[in-house]
């Protein structure tokens, strides 16, 4: 975990989801609390396509993830990063069942 994504995180909770500010809180205090939180690795700008996406690799690149569960397009359009899988989250459901 980064800050960078619990910020993401946050940001999508409210606006996206449009879940409670205390329900985010709540969710991403848990986040920090299990999560072990590193900055992320450098990632060349020509791994993908937006810029803001650079941290959300790095920071999986630094953890050794196995995949990076997300609905951004950007990432999706890349399929998998170095051995990282980029998946949907319907996707890790369907790899979870």
């Amino acid at each position: 975990m980064s800050e960078y994504i619990l910020t993401e995180v946050k940001s999508a909770f409210l606006k996206k989801v449009k879940l409670p500010e205390e329900i985010v809180h709540d969710v991403t205090y848990y986040l920090r609390d299990i999560a072990e939180t590193m900055k992320p690795d450098h990632i060349e700008t020509s791994a993908c396509r937006d810029k803001h996406d650079l941290p959300v690799i790095g920071t999986a690149k630094k953890g050794n993830v196995v995949f990076i569960v997300t609905g951004d397009a950007d990432l999706l359009a890349l399929k998998s990063y170095r051995g990282i899988d980029i998946i949907t989250p319907r996707e890790l459901w369907n790899r979870l069942r």
